[in-house]
């Protein structure tokens, strides 16, 4: 059976020393990246000739509040100052006063706790930082510059970077374990195992069941 090397780029200085064959030719291409922690080669990013999901995959833009102790102490004093003898004489029954009600705090809400925007991504993990971001990418800057110096010690900080937010992380789900802040954990775990949960199959049986 006739197959193809895959890495074409050399691996350590002019020599190739990593290979890496398949069935099909030409289904990758090989590109350089910087070395792995303490490796004396570089490591090689194999990239499939069909565009991944990842790059035809939009990013998602997410927008979150940001519970700062002065939007706490603002919506305190809104809800304060709210008449809510007003609010439950406008509704005619308890469904349309549920709605009145949780509608009117979702518009406090918007009003005093302030938002920030940002992008997701397919591959995105919880504790991977704008700061290691732009790390990583000075550590494959000076990869290309060609410095091996220059290099190193960019590896070195993002390395030490990855360990301190890794622990980070890790203390804030512990936290949230010992303060039985069971919603928190979970929302976390689903973020690292990439956890997503199927829709459920109640409303179209309760139809059924009406009809």
């Amino acid at each position: 059976m006739d197959s193809g090397q895959h890495i074409t780029c050399t691996t350590r200085d002019s020599n190739i020393l990593d290979h890496c064959y398949t069935v099909l030719k030409d289904a990758y291409h090989s590109v350089p990246c910087a070395a792995l922690g303490l490796s004396d080669h570089c490591l090689v990013h194999l990239l499939p000739a069909y565009r991944q999901k990842l790059k035809s995959a939009k990013p998602a833009v997410r927008t979150v509040k940001r519970w700062t102790v002065e939007a706490e102490r603002d919506l305190q004093a809104c809800f304060k100052l709210t008449d809510w003898t007003v609010l439950e004489a406008a509704a005619t029954d308890l469904d349309e006063l549920t709605d009145t009600v949780t509608s009117y705090i979702s518009f406090c809400e918007d009003m005093c706790a302030p938002t920030r925007t940002y992008l997701t991504f397919n591959n995105d993990k919880p504790w991977f930082s704008a700061k290691l971001k732009q790390l990583h990418q000075a550590k494959e800057d000076a990869y290309r510059s060609g410095g091996k110096a220059l290099s190193k010690q960019a590896k070195y900080t993002l390395n030490r970077e990855i360990r301190v937010a890794k622990l980070n992380y890790s203390g804030m789900l512990k936290k949230q374990l010992s303060t039985n802040d069971l919603t928190s954990v979970w929302n976390g775990l689903k973020a690292i195992t990439s956890y997503k949960s199927h829709p459920p199959a109640l409303k179209p049986i309760n139809n059924w069941l009406m009809t």
